[in-house]
């Protein structure tokens, strides 16, 4: 078994360095023929094609995956497109200073097999507000906000974990509301959802929204996902530290994993048993 697991990540390894020596490689190129619903007119879907590898030509399906882009940023207020709630997209208004805490989340989608993410709450009085980016006047909140880190396969593809090692999907960074996650992924396709308070301080806390943003100017469609390296919990993981602390020195060395993901956060001093809280299903009452 150990040695079909090192043949994997060892071929993995290899289709990787592959596409990334390419430096001229368009991962992804504009398409508007690939719109989610041209009637819309968001002007914030930027419609993409595949730009690499065997998918190449074929459309993202951007009425489910967007990057995140920050608008605006001053000392009270932070503005970024592209949160998905309610199956729409909407431009998101937060105070930073507001955030109180956050949590890794892990979402179990197969034997032994986590994507992670990050939740971040918002203080009871100081909701980020959403202002649709399609129909004017309309307006909601949320209380919590979802950061993902995906691989995206094509439109009309399912996605597999041997694509994920081959570095054949996207990369991106999502933004998505409470109801959206809890929604699609427990609702929807009953996964449930492991959660945990991250232990870290107010300025790496106040600093994780922008450093995502960031992160998805340089990566989102830009790289491809891979499973055992450029993948959702290295990348999750990276927006709560300071640049210093990147190289996983603590306890860990190299990419997280997702396989037996916490037990190496909890070796990175990020989490422990004492954080553990209720899952997001039972938190939220969602049977599975």
């Amino acid at each position: 078994m150990a040695r079909s697991a090192f043949l994997l990540i060892t071929l993995a390894l290899l289709a990787s360095s592959t596409v990334k020596a390419d430096s001229l490689l368009r991962f992804a190129v504009p398409a508007s023929d690939c719109a989610c619903n041209p009637a819309l007119q968001d002007p914030f879907e930027n419609p993409i094609r595949f730009g690499y590898g065997q998918f190449a030509g074929l459309c993202v399906n951007t009425c489910h995956f967007r990057a995140v882009h920050q608008l605006g940023n001053s000392a009270k207020h932070f503005r970024f497109n592209n949160l998905y709630h309610d199956y729409k997209y909407w431009i998101a208004d937060l105070d930073n200073s507001k955030i109180e805490y956050a949590d890794i989340l892990l979402e179990r989608f197969t034997v032994g097999v986590d994507h992670v993410m990050l939740r971040l709450h918002l203080a009871k009085d100081s909701p980020a507000i959403l202002s649709s980016q399609t129909q004017a006047n309309t307006n909601t909140f949320t209380n919590d906000i979802i950061l993902s880190i995906e691989g995206v396969p094509p439109k009309g593809v399912q996605g597999h974990l041997w694509e994920g090692m081959r570095g054949s999907y996207l990369l991106v960074y999502r933004a998505l509301s409470l109801f959206q996650i809890a929604d699609w992924a427990i609702k929807k396709h009953h996964h449930p959802i492991r959660q945990f308070r991250l232990n870290i301080d107010k300025n790496n806390l106040e600093q994780i929204l922008e450093r995502a943003m960031r992160e998805s100017e340089k990566k989102s469609f830009q790289e491809a996902y891979y499973l055992f390296s450029e993948n959702c919990a290295t990348n999750a993981i990276s927006l709560t530290e300071t640049p210093s602390y990147l190289n996983f020195e603590e306890g860990f060395s190299g990419p997280l994993p997702l396989f037996n993901t916490v037990h190496a956060l909890i070796r990175k001093a990020k989490i422990d048993e004492t954080t553990k809280l209720l899952n997001l299903e039972e938190e939220l009452g969602i049977p599975l």
